[in-house]
């Protein structure tokens, strides 16, 4: 068992802090149902690497597992530190655990400060129904053909596993509650697309059902000759039922309230690209000037 994940275990119920040096680990990081857990770094770099604080793998399994698995963890906070993987299918998973005959089964009240993710991910973060969390200064890189820096969703579209337990994927009452994502903030963090020519890349998406997101100040690093289909994505990418024909589903599995504070007015290469009739109260809110951005709009059928 790795060091880091042997003092994880050893905090008591209400947690604690830990400082992170360097660590590779063989299976993924458990922070399965952990409260009050403080990871705290001595310092990242973006350089692949070389950061004083590094969480990354070195495991032989094919399975799509994450580097960190944070499924019913509530009230964490991690800065200083970098994440890294050609491994695993995402950096941090953010998800809730099965009901089990429960009520309810929370994930919530996480932040970050300063958490460089960067890999071959398929989402450097990928957040399945944890709720009020806030990222501040960080940065994502997913360097899948399809990858996604910051994933957003109320299920689990990714099949993402986790050698700890299940994993309650889908807005289906007995799942995880039939509740919604809530109020995810990231302020000032970097957004890197680093391939060239990939049509679907994006660097947030934020599906269904998923409420108040607030994208303060974002900075995107793209290289010539990249091909982004959306730097943000919000809506359904695909129409998985009929819409007209089954109401209720439709209603219960839409993007709102999702405001994006940007200091450009008209930035260079930037595009919101919205599902019609699964995204409600998108505003794009140029902090140095009235005007607006573009919003281009785009059928869910297309």
């Amino acid at each position: 068992m790795n060091y880091l994940q042997k003092r994880i275990d050893a905090l008591p119920s209400y947690g604690g802090t830990i400082t992170v040096r360097r660590h590779v680990l063989d299976q993924p990081l458990n922070m399965r149902g952990k409260r009050g857990v403080i990871l705290k770094g001595r310092g990242a770099q973006r350089s692949l690497g070389k950061s004083a604080s590094l969480i990354t793998t070195k495991w032989k399994s094919d399975k799509p597992w994450p580097v960190i698995d944070m499924t019913g963890a509530r009230d964490c906070y991690m800065c200083d530190l970098a994440i890294e993987s050609n491994d695993a299918l995402c950096g941090i998973l953010m998800a809730r655990e099965p009901l089990n005959g429960r009520k309810r089964n929370n994930a919530d009240h996480h932040s970050f400060e300063r958490v460089y993710i960067r890999g071959l991910f398929q989402a450097g973060v990928y957040n399945i129904g944890s709720e009020v969390d806030r990222w501040d200064t960080c940065s994502f890189m997913a360097v899948a053909p399809t990858g996604v820096g910051y994933l957003t969703s109320s299920f689990n579209g990714l099949k993402v596993e986790s050698p700890y337990g299940e994993i309650a994927g889908g807005h289906e009452v007995g799942k995880h509650g039939g509740q919604s994502n809530l109020v995810h903030t990231l302020r000032d963090c970097v957004f890197r697309i680093p391939n060239k020519g990939i049509l679907e890349r994006c660097a947030i998406s934020i599906e269904p059902r998923t409420e108040k997101v607030l994208i303060d100040n974002p900075c995107f690093i793209t290289y010539e000759g990249d091909e982004i289909r959306a730097l943000i994505r919000i809506g359904h990418p695909t129409a998985p039922r009929n819409y007209a024909a089954d109401r209720e589903w439709a209603s219960n599995n839409d993007v709102v309230d999702v405001q994006i504070r940007t200091p450009w007015a008209e930035p260079p290469a930037w595009e919101a690209l919205v599902w019609q009739r699964h995204a409600f109260n998108i505003c794009v809110d140029p902090l140095a000037s009235n005007k607006k951005l573009r919003l281009r709009t785009k059928n869910d059928t297309d």
